[in-house]
């Protein structure tokens, strides 16, 4: 495992391009030709926030995969143990987000089903 040698600062919370929906909903992280299962906890066109069995370090670069995103290339911006947070080399559509949201819909509990509906990406 990749030590992880930076932690999310707090100020990065306010300076997201696009607001993130709180999910969570299984993908792949592919580095060359592994590919290891991942977790998204939150997404946004602009980047996400993913736990790995692996410890991912700061400038990792792989590709994001996932049936109804494609293939998103993005590079790990902070890492803290399993839990880290990417930042998407081209943003995803807000469309493939809002099918995400829906997807993932059933799955959800009230307060973050609401959240995610009053977010941007279903108007």
């Amino acid at each position: 495992m990749v030590p992880s040698n930076s932690s999310r600062p707090e100020r990065q919370l306010d300076r997201r391009a696009r607001p993130r929906v709180d999910l969570y909903f299984d993908a792949g992280v592919r580095i060359g030709i592994y590919v290891v299962p991942a977790a998204v906890i939150d997404i946004s066109t602009h980047g996400c926030a993913l736990r790995t069995a692996l410890e991912l370090p700061v400038d990792q670069t792989f590709v994001l995969t996932h049936e109804l995103l494609g293939n998103a290339p993005a590079t790990i911006t902070w890492s803290r143990g399993f839990m880290s947070g990417a930042q998407f080399d081209r943003p995803v559509t807000e469309r493939d987000i809002a099918a995400v949201i829906l997807q993932c819909a059933s799955s959800l509990d009230e307060e973050r089903l609401a959240s995610a509906l009053a977010g941007p990406y279903l108007k």
